[in-house]
């Protein structure tokens, strides 16, 4: 097996026959770093002859370098908005970076970019339309669908990845700087090099996964608001629960819902994601 720097922070593992080819980010948010912790083990792994690619290759990018140095989510713009060929030609050091990166994504099978959640959470796979059938086959707990309904998330990676024809899938492995969520997204690029018939290992698959559907978005209209309870990903509202509050504010489910991708009011901007509402989908 060929193991190759190929730019900053991007090694490529070939075997010697053709199979299909894999992209594998982690840390596009820097403080994100359970994915950097599962590419670091994977080279150890593939460099020690521990495991051995069968066919095919996979790529491994550590997305936004100065953030995982500082361990900040980004340092001038979410590297995750700036996938995209517009964003790519304002003046951050994300935007060069998505440049950067954003050849790699051309003539992949699969990109698999790796995330961590801010609240508790189990593990979920956020893909679109006919990405969710590989979605499904990883065994993830959940799989989210409807990602590409909101326009103030677009510029992603897998967004990007899918525009160019390959599979793209967004891991949340969990609650971010967890044991859990270092081990989750280690097991999970095995999963993938399994299911594409890349690498033989042993891991576990659950016969059924939970569907759920995103619908709506939750904005920070306000600097006072405040989750009602301690809050976690999936957690289930009935409609009219109250969600978040203000002194002048209720923020309330329109309908009976789950809670998706919930941030804490504190880390973030004003107009920027809360969380999402989502219905099962199954």
């Amino acid at each position: 097996m060929k193991i190759e720097r190929v730019c900053s922070g991007v090694v490529k593992c070939s075997s010697e026959h053709e199979g299909k080819n894999i992209l594998v980010l982690g840390g596009v948010h820097g403080d994100e770093l359970c994915g950097v912790f599962a590419i670091r083990r994977l080279l150890q792994e593939f460099n020690e002859e521990i495991l051995s690619l069968k066919n095919g290759s996979v790529t491994f990018a550590y997305g936004n370098l100065d953030a995982i140095v500082a361990k900040r989510r980004f340092i001038d713009v979410d590297l995750n908005r700036t996938f995209s060929e517009k964003a790519i030609l304002d003046d951050t050091l994300e935007a060069g970076r998505a440049f950067d990166l954003m050849p790699f994504f051309h003539k992949m099978d699969v990109v698999l970019d790796i995330h961590a959640t801010a609240v508790v959470s189990e593990d979920f796979i956020i893909a679109q339309g006919s990405c969710v059938e590989l979605a499904r086959a990883l065994s993830p707990t959940y799989v989210v669908s409807g990602w590409n309904k909101f326009s103030s998330v677009s510029g992603d990676a897998a967004g990007y990845a899918n525009r160019v024809g390959a599979i793209g899938l967004t891991y949340e492995a969990g609650q971010i700087n967890t044991q859990g969520s270092k081990r989750r997204a280690y097991d999970m690029i095995l999963k993938l090099l399994h299911v594409t018939d890349m690498l033989d290992a042993k891991v576990t698959f659950v016969p059924f996964v939970d569907c759920f559907e995103l619908q709506h978005v939750i904005y920070k209209s306000s600097d006072e608001l405040r989750w009602k309870f301690p809050i976690s990903n999936f957690d289930e509202f009935a409609k009219y629960d109250l969600l978040l509050k203000s002194a002048d504010l209720q923020i309330r489910a329109p309908y009976d819902c789950f809670l998706v991708l919930p941030n804490l009011v504190q880390d973030v901007g004003f107009g920027n994601e809360l969380g999402f509402l989502a219905c099962k989908n199954n």
